[in-house]
């Protein structure tokens, strides 16, 4: 988990004595909208051929665990529902925080914040800061003071 990376556990490097004859692959489960790592996927078994396997089928269900992620985050977008973090970024835009402020506060890159304000612009047919500003208080996200509703 340190390195944030797939990793293989092979029977005598496991840390606990019970599972010194168990195989195991674990691999990050990424948010890439957040870029984030949301979860660990780990898979075990007791026969040492099949940790060559192993691998290759993890990452296959980890890719489909992360396109499904990404395919409900823009789902969502379209339908115009927003995360918790887009209405914090929008009640610190109000208040007139920078970005860079706002990237330290809800500790995101400024890519990250770009691809979510870009997100944010469509759903409130807005071109820049303050227009989405506005356009969220006439939906009723956050109020004049960039309170969340």
């Amino acid at each position: 988990m340190e390195y944030k990376v797939q990793v293989e556990i092979c029977g005598e490097d496991h840390y606990c004595e019970l599972f010194k004859n168990w195989y195991s692959t674990a691999m990050p489960i990424m948010d890439y909208n957040d870029t984030t790592i949301v979860a660990y996927l780990n898979l075990s078994c007791l026969i040492e051929q099949n940790i060559n396997n192993q691998g290759l089928v993890l990452k296959n269900i980890v890719n489909q665990l992360e396109k499904r992620l990404l395919l409900s985050w823009e789902n969502n977008y379209r339908q115009g529902k927003l995360t918790y973090t887009d209405k914090i970024i929008l009640s610190y835009l109000a208040r007139g925080y920078t970005r860079k402020s706002i990237c330290e506060l809800v500790n995101k890159s400024e890519s990250s914040l770009k691809r979510r304000l870009y997100k944010l612009y469509d759903v409130f047919n807005s071109d820049n800061d303050v227009t989405l500003v506005l356009n969220a208080i006439k939906a009723g996200v956050i109020d004049l003071d960039g309170n969340i509703l």
